[in-house]
């Protein structure tokens, strides 16, 4: 059982989530108190692609790693606050289709899909939250079947950074980060931003990125350049 400061600190990471920062205290409250919380080690399963489950997760501490293909494939790494499971509640899924695994000690709280459906049923504005999160998740997806298939690493990281920046806007990012993003190595990041840089594409200092010649870049991205 939960204690009211365990049950209070799980609302207000939900409040801070995309999902619920427009939920009602004393609704996510509730909720919070109902919800299962865990705890793994490092390399403990959180989900699985095998699993035939419907629950929503939100990382409480630590870092977890999203994989598919037996872990072959990185996706991303989820830390505080992240949440993870939201297509498996309502649809046709037969449950998680990426396979989750704590990257270190982490803790995270489950709710169940009729919990969500409380929660959307009580409040209309938390429902449309929830259909803008699914469809941002779709754009994110979509960026990262185009980073797959892209011909190249140049290809590849010129296709992530026409979907994740503007023109002259500068993002910071690791290179460990971007590595795992794009499924390649080091080396080949190094060499893609070398490639892109001295075709005047963009400019990167440090893990300070900016995009210069979104023009250019498309070139790089569909392999016309």
């Amino acid at each position: 059982m939960k204690t009211e400061k365990e049950i209070l600190s799980i609302a207000r990471l939900m409040k801070q989530t995309p999902l619920f920062f427009k939920t009602d205290d004393s609704i996510l409250e509730r909720e919070a108190e109902k919800a299962e919380k865990l705890c793994f080690s490092k390399g403990d399963i959180i989900a699985s692609s095998g699993e035939n489950s419907r629950k929503l997760g939100i990382i409480l501490k630590g870092r977890a790693e999203v994989t598919k293909d037996s872990g072959r494939v990185k996706m991303s790494v989820l830390s505080k606050g992240d949440i993870f499971g939201a297509i498996t509640l309502f649809g046709n899924n037969p449950g998680f289709l990426t396979d989750i695994s704590a990257a270190e000690k982490c803790e995270a709280v489950f709710f169940s899909p009729e919990s969500i459906e409380r929660i959307l049923s009580e409040d209309g504005e938390t429902a449309r939250c929830y259909i803008g999160y699914l469809s941002d998740r779709i754009g994110f997806l979509n960026g990262k079947i185009d980073s797959y298939t892209g011909t190249s690493s140049s290809a590849k990281l010129a296709c992530w950074l026409l979907k994740n920046t503007q023109q002259d806007e500068e993002i910071i990012l690791s290179m460990t980060k971007l590595c795992g993003l794009l499924n390649i190595s080091r080396a080949s990041v190094y060499r893609a931003f070398e490639e892109l840089e001295n075709a005047e594409c963009v400019v990167k200092n440090g893990k300070n990125i900016k995009v210069t010649d979104r023009e250019k870049l498309k070139r790089y991205s569909d392999g016309t350049l």
